[in-house]
């Protein structure tokens, strides 16, 4: 199924079309990508993203993409404590005490800034507009299909197959601790704090690693909200409900050389962020929750006019007054 291209509107609907038919013709459901999509008479669970390039793309969020270089300066990533902290100073919706953080970092991502959010839509065809929305015609694109499900079964420490993240959940709040987290130990009170937290669940990995129970996190708690999960957020706008948003919140952080934290020594610093497709590919072919289609950078134009046709385009995705305003200039000048 991976190696499908799509080179018009019409290739999508084979793509559905092949995972449903292999859901009902495959014995071991479990095997099938769409395996606890399709309890319903519709798709749940199912989320797209597009992306315009082909490049190595480790589907990470804004927050862990390295800043451009500067002449001979080594890599470097966003200051993400600072930028949370300045938008939300700087924005008065942002300041409102009934934002909890993972309200502040949608909003945040709604208005272009880097966080730890990725988005994905529910709308195969949203995400494709996204993926052909560049002009280049020399680069190509892709297109993800994520089961939000299985991905959460694997990155959750104790949710049900039936359960997606919302804002509450207590996954997604361990993850967004990570943004005002330097060290381990900061990251942990943070979450002993949170009312679902329960010790049992710490004490089972201090257990496995060979720990003796007390207040410090075991490593494995620590790498298990290092990988992404899937959560639909309560703060909704006209676009996000048009563009069917959804996100994959990331744990995890990177340090820079230069950093303060940079003194931590290895036993205080967090483990790194684990990427989508890094996760994707340490499990067997028929036990992964991502699947990738090329787009020929040829066939972007065409794309985008089926598109239009089907009312998938810069006019109906981006409501908003000023971006409506432009969409209208473009097409009548």
């Amino acid at each position: 199924m991976n190696n499908k291209t799509i080179n018009t509107v019409g290739d999508c609907d084979e793509i559905i079309k092949g995972l449903f038919d292999e859901h009902e013709k495959i014995s071991n459901k479990e095997d099938a990508f769409l395996y606890r999509c399709m309890e319903r008479d519709f798709l749940l669970g199912v989320w797209f993203r597009g992306e315009p390039h082909t490049l190595d793309t480790q589907l990470e969020p804004g927050i862990f993409r390295p800043r451009p270089s500067k002449g001979t300066l080594p890599k470097s990533y966003f200051e993400e404590k600072f930028i949370f902290n300045y938008t939300r100073n700087r924005v008065p919706q942002f300041s409102n005490g009934q934002n909890d953080l993972f309200t502040t970092l949608s909003r945040m991502q709604h208005y272009g800034a880097p966080t730890r959010l990725l988005d994905w839509s529910e709308s195969m065809l949203v995400a494709l507009y996204f993926a052909v929305r560049d002009v280049d015609e020399n680069r190509d694109a892709n297109l993800f299909c994520l089961n939000a499900r299985r991905l959460n079964k694997k990155s959750s420490m104790r949710e049900s197959w039936d359960n997606i993240h919302d804002d509450t959940s207590f996954g997604t709040k361990f993850r967004t601790a990570f943004v005002f987290s330097d060290t381990r130990k900061n990251w942990f009170h943070s979450i002993a704090e949170h009312k679902d937290f329960r010790w049992t669940d710490v004490d089972k990995y201090k257990s496995e690693e060979g720990v003796s129970a007390g207040t410090d996190v075991p490593l494995q708690a620590l790498a298990d909200h290092c990988m992404p999960v899937a959560v639909i957020p309560s703060f909704i706008t006209t676009r996000h409900q048009v563009q069917r948003t959804v996100f994959t919140l990331h744990g995890g952080k990177h340090y820079d050389s230069n950093d303060r934290t940079g003194v931590l020594n290895d036993d205080e610093r967090l483990p790194s962020p684990v990427s989508l497709v890094k996760l994707n590919d340490k499990d067997p072919e028929n036990r992964r929750f991502l699947l990738r289609f090329k787009i020929p950078g040829s066939s972007k134009e065409l794309i985008r006019k089926q598109l239009h046709i089907y009312g998938i385009h810069e006019g109906t995705l981006f409501p908003d007054s000023d971006m409506l305003g432009l969409y209208i200039k473009e097409m009548f000048q």
